[in-house]
């Protein structure tokens, strides 16, 4: 695989000099290097182009916020315009976690959702690690990228001591001396701390560790300030004073001398708390050392690869009691095996390269039931795509056909799923077949659909190019013929060639029917549906459909519980329009169906199909126009999310009715007792309101995403009209009350941290509960009076 290794960072940075390290084995030194020593002001992609890789070329970088920017949203910002140029792949060190600290957890986790998105593949040094990832994209309001991106897990290499380790002895008792500024203080009883001093990594930790031990025993700092924290130096210094202890501050050591400097000391320990993975441990551990490590998930994970390599405790001063007790203790044995190695990890990134190089970007994504020569004619098309060949791969998805179908070799990479035949479930086949692909952009071709050579290249053209905050939703046109009378290569060789009528020199184009006067006229009236609206996700059809992984999994999906003819692909684009995705129309992207649509098909039972589809949708399609308010349905339009606190039942009976009145809704009582405790208020309670539009608990995923408004009320309240009028407003925030549009919510959500600002505001503006005819429900009257019309 031809990639490039984009290194950031001055090489005693722990995340450049691991870069560096693996670069330097076998498998990886043959692949040129771009160094940039500093990333946070350097142009990323003039560098690349200065070494003579211009776009296009495989890019992978390890990356931490700290390298790339003063801040983790300035980071993001530097390398998402790279990815937009290279194909982009990234190790992410540093991941995100709560210690972080309110507000910089979350934007730390936005700007490495941010990175993650722009990224063809994430490699991560530990299952920890992973599972912090997989909490950032959450908190940042990604969880598509979850599974949305490829990603393995790499730990950082521990190479085994390179000279022959001591014997294991107790230290020499000290000898008087000044302070020695070096790397080592020969004679003296030293606990070290190796790595950048920042706030959190331990050091402080560890000189209050010393308060119980011989009065000999120092700290040893092993490294230097990070960047705006030089005043670390004077505070642990003026403290080992108030302690009596002695402070030295080596700054950077040398690579020559680290291996003595790291032997020299005492009582080796790693104390900070909150790793995703962790160099220092793992340069102790090639020095013979076993540190001093506190119980984490991390150190767990670490325990478990290399049993014996690490002294975990519970109470530092207990353990550095012990370790100057018997200094035994904190060398490693022959017996503990330490791995991966530099030359081991290298091997795992080159295999992993080489799998992605070779993953298909696309997954096209064909339904089928039991029409053989249609889906030998659609593969026979998908091989003429203008698209390289190794860029997509098949997946035919049946649908309980009697016998499986047979696939012919192509020139891509083409596959089979099925699943048994319980009625037309096109809906479930095609979710079925998204799952079993691994592309990360989906495109959906149904089975008796023909596209011309260029259909994909034009299709997915326009979902990479997509400039929205939630990715785009895109369409092409489906165009119909009669394919009766024409051999399969007759038909093969017409996709490309002009329409009939062009002269006799020409090979004709296909026979053409009527294309539905409904979406023409659609397309037009909404500039090929970039000037979409709420109700344009009735103009998407999934025969000719391609979408982002990312977008897919947000939205959750085509909906398996489909059973019969259409809708789904209604449903599905409904969602993705709430998700925040942008629509398009592709016209020049044309597949052409054999058989004329669905309007000009003679067929008597036609009304009844469409009635049965239009109630399907009604029970899962929020869309206002799309169903009878007057019933209740199983996803209502508007979700309140009420909370009751210690308000009696009249006032929650009182809201609750005004909220539902004449709207389409449900209400959750999200801090009602899920244990149904009538004794408490916000409990029990509630569970005599029996009404099926009132729960309790937070509302599910499949009904957020299907809502057109969510509704947060802080207290029981009462409305001047309905809640329909309410929302039909827009987004209203009062201090009892805030109304969000979905879509406006997941695009806020998306958006890069950079563009939010600081507290996350969604932008709108504050108004008066009364100006929007809001009361708060504070001293209700007996429900027998307020029902029974007495006072």
């Amino acid at each position: 695989m031809s990639l490039i290794h984009l290194v950031v960072g001055p090489p005693e940075h722990g995340v450049t000099r691991c870069a560096l390290e693996l670069h330097g084995t076998v498998s990886l030194r043959d692949q040129p290097v771009v160094r940039v020593l500093d990333g946070v002001t350097a142009d990323l992609a003039a560098a690349l182009v200065e070494a003579g890789h211009g776009p296009g070329t495989p890019v992978h970088v390890h990356v931490t916020d700290r390298l790339l920017g003063r801040s983790a949203p300035e980071a993001a910002a530097r390398l998402v315009p790279v990815a937009e140029r290279w194909p982009l792949t990234v190790t992410l060190h540093d991941v995100p976690q709560p210690s972080d600290g309110p507000g910089a957890h979350e934007r730390r986790a936005g700007a490495y959702a941010d990175i993650v998105a722009a990224s063809r593949g994430v490699v991560v040094s530990s299952h920890h690690e992973s599972a912090l990832l997989d909490d950032a994209l959450r908190l940042a309001g990604r969880p598509g990228l979850v599974t949305a991106r490829p990603r393995v897990v790499i730990p950082l290499p521990i190479d085994p001591p390179a000279e022959p380790l001591p014997p294991a002895a107790p230290t020499p008792a000290p000898t008087p001396g000044p302070s020695d500024a070096g790397p080592i203080a020969p004679g003296r009883r030293e606990v070290g701390v190796l790595g950048f001093l920042y706030p959190g990594k331990g050091h402080e930790e560890a000189l209050e560790a010393l308060a119980a031990q011989p009065a000999d025993v120092g700290l040893v700092c092993l490294g230097r300030p990070s960047p705006g924290h030089e005043d670390l130096v004077d505070a642990l210094q003026t403290r080992a004073a108030e302690l009596g202890r002695d402070c030295r501050i080596t700054g950077f050591v040398p690579d020559e001398d680290l291996v003595e400097a790291l032997r020299a000391v005492a009582v080796p320990v790693a104390p900070h708390r909150h790793l995703s993975a962790s160099g220092s441990i793992n340069t102790w551990l090639t020095a013979g050392r076993r540190p001093l490590v506190p119980r984490s998930r991390y150190v767990e994970e670490l325990e478990a690869r290399c049993p014996g390599a690490l002294l975990v405790y519970d109470d530092l001063h207990v353990a550095v009691g012990q370790a100057l007790e018997d200094p035994t203790l904190t060398w490693l044995g022959p017996e503990v095996v330490l791995g991966p190695d530099r030359d081991e990890a290298a091997r795992s990134y080159s295999d992993t390269f080489a799998d992605w190089a070779t993953r298909p970007e696309i997954s096209v994504v064909v339904p089928y039931y039991d029409d053989q020569r249609g889906l030998d004619l659609l593969l026979a098309a998908l091989a003429r795509q203008t698209l390289p060949t190794g860029s997509f791969e098949v997946v035919v998805a049946d649908d309980g056909s009697p016998q499986p179908p047979v696939l012919t070799d192509q020139p891509y990479a083409v596959r089979l799923v099925r699943q048994p035949d319980a009625g037309f479930r096109a809906s479930a086949a095609r979710h079925l077949g998204a799952t079993g692909s691994t592309g990360r952009i989906l495109a959906f071709l149904d089975g008796d659909t023909l596209p011309t050579p260029d259909y994909l290249a034009r299709l997915v053209g326009a979902v990479r190019s997509g400039e929205g905050p939630c990715g785009t939703l895109a369409v092409g046109r489906r165009r119909h013929t009669d394919l009766s009378g024409l051999s399969p290569a007759d038909v093969v060789d017409r996709l490309g060639a002009g329409a009939v009528g062009r002269g006799a020199s020409v090979q004709p184009g296909l026979p053409a029917l009527p294309e539905p006067a409904w979406l023409r006229e659609a397309y037009a009236a909404s500039d090929d549906l970039r000037d979409a609206d709420d109700r344009s996700y009735r103009f998407v059809i999934s025969a000719v459909m391609a979408l982002p992984r990312e977008l897919y999994d947000a939205a959750g999906g085509f909906d398996p519980s489909f059973v019969g003819y259409g809708g789904e692909d209604w449903d599905l684009a409904h969602r993705c329009w709430l998700a925040g995705a942008d629509l398009r129309h592709v016209p020049d992207a044309v597949a052409w169906h054999d058989g004329p649509d669905f309007a000009g098909r003679d067929d008597e039972d036609r009304r009844r199909t469409k009635d049965l589809e239009t109630l399907r949708l009604a029970r899962v399609l929020t869309d206002p126009l799309a169903r009878d308010p007057r019933l209740v349905w199983h996803c209502p339009r508007v979700v309140v999310r009420l909370q009751v606190g210690d308000a009696g039942p009249a006032a929650v009976a009182t809201c609750v009715a005004s909220l539902l009145d004449g709207t389409d809704a449900g209400v959750w009582l999200v801090d009602a007792d899920l244990d149904g405790d009538s004794n408490t208020p916000s409990g029990g309670d509630q569970t005599l309101i029996t009404d099926p539009r009132v729960h309790r608990g937070e509302p599910s995923r499949e009904v957020l995403q299907r809502c057109r408004e969510q509704v947060d009320v802080l207290v029981p309240v009462e409305l001047d009209g309905t809640l329909t009028e309410l929302v039909d407003r827009g987004p209203v925030r009062t201090e009892l009350v805030v109304v969000r549009r979905t879509r406006d919510l997941a695009r806020h959500r998306a958006r890069p941290r950079s563009q939010t600002g600081a507290g996350g505001d969604d932008g709108i503006p504050a108004m008066s509960s009364a100006a929007v005819g809001i009361r708060p429900v504070t001293d209700p009257p007996p429900l027998e009076a307020a029902w029974g019309g007495w006072a």
